[in-house]
């Protein structure tokens, strides 16, 4: 019970991140930190592989970049 609710925490925070990148929304980057601290707790109790961790946190950032970048120019 407690796995489903730290892997549920996780997808929340990354669906939120993913949708405020691509909206461009000024609390991206907190939204992104959020789920990235929260994929690091789930990585760190053992309930997600560390592969995955890995895999999720560097989309995110990668589509945190793409849009701040874009969104310079």
């Amino acid at each position: 019970m407690r796995n489903r609710l730290v892997r549920s925490s996780v997808k929340t925070g990354v669906v939120k991140a993913r949708s405020s990148a691509d909206a461009g929304e000024e609390s991206a980057k907190q939204k992104v930190m959020l789920a990235v601290s929260n994929i690091d707790k789930a990585v760190s109790k053992g309930i997600i592989h560390r592969n995955k961790g890995a895999r999720l946190k560097s989309g995110l950032v990668k589509k945190l970049n793409k849009k701040q970048l874009s969104a310079e120019r």
